[in-house]
């Protein structure tokens, strides 16, 4: 018995270490990662590196980009909202009657100005009245004069707030351009307004000037000028997908990349727009042509990695599979390896380890066998031993006070006697053990009288089951030797019901109970392998049940208005499912 534990733990740890890998996956894993594992770090390496790189200079490229036309263009208003300072301050500039050679020293700084930024200007000088005192253009008077009242929003800024420059961006229709203005003033009252008027034309060159897309735009998302009209809807706006997108993005099907940044309080936007998608298709080409290639390369390394596992581990699966027989109880798995030395030695070994196996486990099931009926016999003479004393004393009491009672004592003991120390089987059923149980009720019935009532309660479908001979006679012993304690009455029920497999009895009595430390003790007790205590009864029934069907079984100790021992036993047919079954 124990030689087979023994054994059926080493086949446990075996099954274990088997599922986490065998011999052949491991070599097979070793086989590919050694060989594989490198080229595919290698392509993941580069086509990071390729990606990392196209990515910085996708974005450095865009920025620069997007950073030299924001550059030139505030610089180019900046320049011109110098002018404008400059001029408002100039003394009589709003009169229509300047002299030429103040005009031609007003058209100087005008032209130096554009010259500077490389981006020409028309200059407006206009009265309070937005009459025109001097201009630059070549407009028909009229219109331009009817054009300033209708459409010059930037004259609306200036009178709402005369201290700052105005800026006003012209983006719908043919004709866009940028105003800039500055009140022209006298102390507190307005003389007069200095404008500059930009086209679109002068900054087309430099939107274009680059391979990316550059749009500017106006805060209320109307374009201005562009060098692209993909991202420009039916009615001049910028396209909706686009507005406020930063980064990496995909637009009707293509990869872009975007960079936005404002200026002039953010009245101008600046965006440059990198078109990736023929990149990003090369890319995704090179891409699943390696994978195509990868997945070719491991699946030919990964058939020879298999074919030569397998021919490699042939030996070491049939050692395994030996071994596998062995822990699922086959002692006649033999081995006969001829193909190297090594494996050959190893085979004679396992065949002598089996034979040396075979002897201990036999020597040891013999061994084991003789322990636990001795043991078992040592428990049963307790109990009988127990009983009689108990049941003679009581008899002795019973012949000083009937001597029919006594007579009827005498039977019922000579046939528990007669029951204890037969020699027909150590498992009775649970009916026939129950009617002795009875008997000695009925014996300690007649002892107390009155003081003394029981119950045995069998459920349909026990009474043919088996369990061991005078299993529960010592619980009712206790019950009755310390329930009473100063109590008058004391009531014992004793139920036999069948529950998930188990046969379950529970002895219960309405006694005196146990205190808590020696309910503890008790029940600490049970778990030991030896009684350390000086009760038997209790331990020896345990002990019993567990030599003979397994730690999983045994009784359990409850203290609560009174005891109750609970028996648990496994399900074991009778004679009559035997019966049955044939």
């Amino acid at each position: 018995m124990k030689g087979r534990a023994e054994l059926s733990a080493v086949g446990e740890r075996m099954k274990k270490v088997q599922s986490v890998r065998s011999f052949k996956e491991n070599l097979k894993r070793m086989l590919l990662l050694y060989s594989l594992a490198p080229v595919f770090q290698l392509m993941v390496l580069c086509i990071a590196i390729v990606l990392c790189v196209g990515s910085f200079f996708i974005i450095s490229k865009s920025r620069n980009t997007n950073q030299e036309i924001v550059q030139t263009v505030d610089y180019t208003l900046v320049s011109y909202d110098k002018l404008l300072q400059d001029l408002a301050q100039t003394p009589d500039i709003v009169d229509p009657k300047t002299s030429t050679t103040k005009r031609q020293k007003i058209m100087r700084k005008l032209y130096t100005v554009s010259v500077d930024t490389g981006y020409e200007a028309e200059l407006y000088v206009l009265d309070e009245n937005h009459r025109i005192c001097l201009r630059t253009g070549e407009e028909d008077p009229d219109r331009l004069e009817n054009e300033i009242n209708k459409k010059w929003k930037v004259l609306d800024i200036l009178e709402e707030d005369p201290d700052q420059t105005a800026i006003y961006i012209a983006a719908m229709g043919n004709d866009k351009k940028i105003y800039l203005g500055r009140t022209v003033k006298e102390g507190q009252s307005t003389r007069g307004y200095v404008i500059i008027s930009i086209s679109r034309p002068e900054f087309t060159a430099l939107l274009s000037g680059s391979l990316q897309k550059n749009i500017l735009v106006d805060n209320t998302g109307w374009v201005f000028a562009t060098s692209s009209y993909s991202f420009v809807d039916e009615v001049g706006r910028l396209a909706k997908d686009l507005k406020g997108k930063k980064g990496f993005f995909t637009y009707r099907g293509g990869s872009y990349y975007t960079t936005v940044n404002e200026l002039w309080g953010g009245a101008l936007s600046v965006y440059t727009i990198t078109d990736n998608t023929d990149i990003v298709g090369v890319l995704v080409a090179v891409l699943i042509t390696g994978f195509f290639v990868l997945f070719l390369v491991f699946f030919i390394t990964f058939s020879s990695a298999e074919r030569m596992a397998v021919k490699s581990t042939a030996d070491i699966r049939e050692i395994d599979k030996a071994f596998q027989s062995v822990t699922e109880g086959n002692l006649d798995a033999y081995l006969d390896i001829r193909s190297s030395t090594e494996f050959e030695n190893i085979g004679k070994c396992y065949n002598e380890m089996l034979d040396s196996l075979k002897r201990q486990i036999e020597a040891n099931r013999e061994l084991a066998e003789t322990v636990a009926y001795a043991h078992v016999k040592q428990l049963e003479s307790q109990f009988n031993s127990h009983f009689l004393f108990n049941t003679l004393d009581n008899i002795r009491f019973m012949c000083k006070i009937d001597a029919d009672l006594a007579e009827f004592m005498t039977v019922s003991l000579s046939e528990l006697l007669r029951y204890n120390t037969s020699n027909a089987n150590e498992k009775v059923t649970v009916e026939e053990d129950l009617k002795y149980i009875r008997i000695y009720l009925e014996i300690m019935k007649v002892r107390f009288c009155e003081r003394f009532d029981y119950q045995i309660r069998m459920e349909e479908g026990v009474e043919e089951c088996l369990m061991p001979k005078l299993l529960l006679q010592p619980l009712i012993e206790n019950a009755i030797k310390y329930g009473f304690g100063t109590r008058e009455h004391l009531n014992v029920e004793v139920t036999a019901v069948k529950k998930d497999g188990m046969v379950v009895f529970v002895c219960r009595d309405d006694g005196v109970g146990i205190v808590p430390e020696l309910l503890e003790k008790l029940r600490h007790n049970l778990t030991l392998s030896q009684n350390e205590s000086s009760h038997l009864g209790m331990y020896n029934v345990h002990r019993r049940i567990q030599l003979m069907y397994g730690e999983e079984y045994g009784i359990l100790v409850e203290s609560e208005d009174g005891v109750t021992i609970t028996v648990n036993l496994p399900f074991e047919g009778g004679m009559s499912e035997e019966k049955e079954q044939l």
